[in-house]
């Protein structure tokens, strides 16, 4: 499969000494849009350094260039994260999902169709994108892609610090996908009933902040942490001592 060379050291050198393989707490960690798993290693390290297993698959069209991306469907990602968990079933009595941005997303889809998950942990997942053009763009990129065309694939702004994690290249045709794939998703949130922790950056320029509100109001969890943090999207790419704690928390509790 796509994700097998991409699972974390933590699950693989512990195999030889938990008895039957499996390990008691696991955490799947789903990068997000137009990046990879380097995006999350330091949250991963954390996780490792706590006897975690863990476990991070690359999402199909990431990792490789951004033609890849260009023609996936949102389908085929959640398929990528589906067979991840599937994995993580045969090593973890417990499993914890958690996604950054799109893969925040996918870990709420997974929650509402696996009950057994223990919790979801996400970092500006996407249900409302905050720039004002996203309808527009919808709307043509929908008629376009009926005659396989698209608006093409623009260049976007990246801090020098994090080129290796993502695409300079941004693949608008899939951009289209993940608002197909929200849609799909709002409804099955109510099946979600295991605890949620939502890290959501309150000047966020890609995820509206409103997509916290669109995540709790719908959800049938009791536990629900919303914790507002950082200036930018994505904020925990660099270790964050005080909300990894709290990450943390949450899994052992």
């Amino acid at each position: 499969p796509p994700f097998a060379p991409h699972y974390a050291k933590a699950t693989r050198d512990r195999q030889a000494t938990v008895g039957g393989g499996k390990e008691q707490v696991g955490v799947l960690i789903l990068h997000g849009y137009t990046a990879g798993p380097v995006q999350t290693l330091e949250l991963t390290k954390m996780f490792y350094e706590n006897d975690l297993a863990t476990y991070l698959p690359r999402l199909k069209g990431h990792g490789t260039n951004p033609e890849d991306l260009r023609r996936c469907k949102w389908q085929e990602w959640y398929r990528d994260a589906e067979l991840a968990f599937q994995f993580m079933r045969t090593r973890c009595d417990k499993i914890y999902v958690c996604g950054y941005s799109l893969g925040g997303t996918l870990a709420f889809l997974l929650a509402s169709e696996y009950p057994d998950i223990a919790g979801v942990i996400t970092h500006a997942p996407i249900f409302k994108v905050a720039h004002w053009g996203a309808n527009v763009f919808r709307t043509v990129e929908s008629v376009l892609e009926r005659f396989d065309l698209d608006l093409g694939m623009p260049k976007i702004p990246i801090l020098p610090e994090t080129k290796h994690m993502a695409y300079e290249i941004y693949p608008l045709r899939s951009t289209y996908q993940i608002l197909e794939m929200i849609d799909y998703i709002k409804p099955c949130l109510k099946n979600i009933k295991c605890p949620v922790m939502i890290i959501q950056s309150p000047k966020d320029n890609v995820v509206h902040k409103k997509s916290v509100q669109v995540i709790t109001y719908r959800i049938s969890s009791k536990q629900k942490e919303v914790i507002w943090f950082g200036d930018e999207h994505i904020s925990l790419v660099h270790p964050q001592k005080e909300i990894y704690k709290k990450i943390l928390q949450f899994v052992k509790s």
